[in-house]
Protein backbone atom coordinates (compact mmCIF):
# COMPACT_ATOMS: atom_id res chain seq x y z
CA UNK A 1 0.00 0.00 0.00
CA UNK A 2 1.46 3.81 -0.80
CA UNK A 3 -0.10 6.82 0.98
CA UNK A 4 1.13 9.81 0.35
CA UNK A 5 1.09 12.46 3.29
CA UNK A 6 0.47 16.06 2.74
CA UNK A 7 2.03 18.69 5.26
CA UNK A 8 3.49 22.16 4.98
CA UNK A 9 4.76 21.47 8.49
CA UNK A 10 7.25 18.32 8.83
CA UNK A 11 7.12 17.87 12.38
CA UNK A 12 3.35 17.08 11.60
CA UNK A 13 4.22 13.81 9.72
CA UNK A 14 7.09 12.14 11.83
CA UNK A 15 4.94 10.25 14.21
CA UNK A 16 2.84 9.15 11.80
CA UNK A 17 5.61 7.93 9.45
CA UNK A 18 7.59 6.71 12.23
CA UNK A 19 4.73 4.47 12.83
CA UNK A 20 3.76 3.14 9.57
CA UNK A 21 6.76 3.45 7.37
CA UNK A 22 7.50 -0.10 8.28
CA UNK A 23 3.49 -1.37 6.93
CA UNK A 24 3.16 0.98 4.07
CA UNK A 25 5.24 2.97 1.49
CA UNK A 26 4.87 6.66 2.85
CA UNK A 27 5.55 9.40 0.09
CA UNK A 28 5.39 13.23 1.64
CA UNK A 29 4.54 16.41 0.14
CA UNK A 30 4.50 19.88 1.30
CA UNK A 31 2.57 22.15 -0.86
CA UNK A 32 -0.75 20.97 -3.15
CA UNK A 33 0.91 21.87 -6.23
CA UNK A 34 3.82 19.47 -5.20
CA UNK A 35 1.11 16.25 -4.03
CA UNK A 36 -0.75 17.24 -7.34
CA UNK A 37 2.29 16.63 -9.37
CA UNK A 38 3.24 13.29 -6.98
CA UNK A 39 -0.56 11.81 -7.67
CA UNK A 40 -0.32 12.09 -11.53
CA UNK A 41 3.13 10.19 -11.40
CA UNK A 42 2.40 7.42 -8.64
CA UNK A 43 -0.61 5.39 -7.94
CA UNK A 44 -2.01 5.75 -4.11
CA UNK A 45 -4.32 4.20 -2.13
CA UNK A 46 -5.06 6.75 0.58
CA UNK A 47 -4.08 10.64 0.51
CA UNK A 48 -3.85 12.40 4.25
CA UNK A 49 -3.52 16.00 3.81
CA UNK A 50 -3.76 19.07 6.50
CA UNK A 51 -5.92 21.42 5.49
CA UNK A 52 -3.77 24.35 5.75
CA UNK A 53 -1.24 24.47 3.17
CA UNK A 54 0.49 26.97 1.45
CA UNK A 55 -1.06 26.56 -2.22
CA UNK A 56 -3.90 26.35 -3.97
CA UNK A 57 -6.13 27.85 -5.77
CA UNK A 58 -10.15 27.18 -4.85
CA UNK A 59 -10.22 28.78 -1.47
CA UNK A 60 -8.52 31.97 -2.15
CA UNK A 61 -10.77 33.61 0.58
CA UNK A 62 -10.15 32.64 3.93
CA UNK A 63 -12.78 30.50 5.48
CA UNK A 64 -15.50 30.79 8.08
CA UNK A 65 -13.12 29.58 10.73
CA UNK A 66 -10.24 32.32 9.87
CA UNK A 67 -7.59 29.89 7.84
CA UNK A 68 -6.97 29.10 4.45
CA UNK A 69 -8.72 25.74 2.92
CA UNK A 70 -5.80 24.84 0.28
CA UNK A 71 -6.20 21.21 1.71
CA UNK A 72 -9.35 21.14 0.58
CA UNK A 73 -8.56 22.04 -2.56
CA UNK A 74 -6.24 19.79 -2.92
CA UNK A 75 -7.98 16.43 -2.15
CA UNK A 76 -11.27 17.99 -4.19
CA UNK A 77 -8.54 17.58 -6.97
CA UNK A 78 -7.38 14.15 -6.57
CA UNK A 79 -11.44 13.37 -6.08
CA UNK A 80 -12.06 14.31 -9.31
CA UNK A 81 -9.27 12.41 -10.91
CA UNK A 82 -9.99 9.38 -8.82
CA UNK A 83 -13.48 8.23 -7.07
CA UNK A 84 -11.95 5.35 -5.40
CA UNK A 85 -9.26 6.72 -3.57
CA UNK A 86 -9.22 7.18 -0.10
CA UNK A 87 -9.00 10.71 0.90
CA UNK A 88 -8.64 12.02 5.14
CA UNK A 89 -8.63 15.61 5.60
CA UNK A 90 -7.16 16.86 9.36
CA UNK A 91 -7.17 19.56 10.73
CA UNK A 92 -7.36 21.69 14.11
CA UNK A 93 -10.54 23.46 13.32
CA UNK A 94 -13.70 22.09 14.44
CA UNK A 95 -15.95 23.79 11.73
CA UNK A 96 -18.90 22.02 10.35
CA UNK A 97 -18.27 24.43 6.74
CA UNK A 98 -15.25 22.21 6.58
CA UNK A 99 -16.68 18.99 7.71
CA UNK A 100 -19.93 19.42 5.41
CA UNK A 101 -17.41 20.20 2.25
CA UNK A 102 -15.44 16.69 3.23
CA UNK A 103 -18.76 14.67 3.40
CA UNK A 104 -19.96 16.06 0.01
CA UNK A 105 -16.35 15.28 -1.63
CA UNK A 106 -16.27 11.65 0.42
CA UNK A 107 -13.37 12.63 2.50
CA UNK A 108 -12.89 11.64 5.98
CA UNK A 109 -12.27 14.62 7.96
CA UNK A 110 -10.74 14.45 11.55
CA UNK A 111 -10.66 17.75 13.54
CA UNK A 112 -7.60 17.33 15.18
CA UNK A 113 -3.96 17.49 15.34
CA UNK A 114 -2.43 14.47 12.86
CA UNK A 115 -0.71 12.73 15.87
CA UNK A 116 -3.55 12.59 17.86
CA UNK A 117 -5.12 11.05 15.03
CA UNK A 118 -2.56 8.38 14.32
CA UNK A 119 -4.50 5.36 15.86
CA UNK A 120 -7.68 5.86 13.90
CA UNK A 121 -5.61 6.65 10.74
CA UNK A 122 -3.74 3.67 10.82
CA UNK A 123 -6.72 1.88 11.03
CA UNK A 124 -8.18 3.27 8.14
CA UNK A 125 -5.32 2.29 6.12
CA UNK A 126 -5.24 -1.66 7.95
CA UNK A 127 -8.85 -1.51 6.04
CA UNK A 128 -7.49 -0.78 3.15
CA UNK A 129 -5.02 -3.31 3.30
CA UNK A 130 -7.12 -5.93 3.85
CA UNK A 131 -9.31 -5.49 1.38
Amino acid sequence: MTVLFVDDEHWNLEPLFDRLKNTINVVTATTCHEALSLFDQQKFDCVVSDLALPDGETYSEPLKWGGYGFGMDLLQRIRRKDNKVLLILYTVANNDEIKEAAQASNIRCYSKLLWNSVSEITNLLNGIDQT
